[in-house]
């Protein structure tokens, strides 16, 4: 299993007449496919996590993808590729779509295993 958590502080918001609404200059995601566990990793029993930054071009596609930190270099090549599936509607303004820098995304990866509690994380990746 994996989670993908987006690490902004309350960028996003509901509002009745518009649906999902970006508070300050945020694309908002609208598809995030889970990455693929690595084979080896999953056999071995890793976990971790990848913390990514990256631009959402005016298109809502993601690019220049790189890894801030991780916890486990087994993951790494997965959380990138999951990322550059990632889709978003891209930040308006003034009616033009802009290219926005500095999105950073937390990608979690977690074995499942019903005796872990349901806030299990791993270590590393608070």
């Amino acid at each position: 299993m994996t989670k993908s958590n987006l690490t902004s502080d309350k960028v996003h918001e509901w509002e009745p007449k518009w649906g999902i609404v970006s508070r300050g200059k945020q694309p908002i995601a609208i598809y995030k496919k889970p990455p693929v566990y690595p084979r080896r990793a999953m056999e071995r029993g890793e976990e971790g996590c990848v913390m990514l930054e990256f631009t959402v071009n005016q298109k809502g596609k993601t690019e220049d993808i790189r890894i801030i930190w991780s916890t486990n270099s087994w993951l790494n090549a997965a959380a990138v590729n999951a990322a550059k599936r990632f889709e978003y509607r891209p930040y308006m303004n003034q009616g033009k779509s802009e290219r926005v820098t500095g999105i950073l995304n937390q990608i979690t990866f977690i074995i499942d295993d019903p005796r872990k509690d349901p806030s299990y994380i791993p270590a590393g990746c608070e």
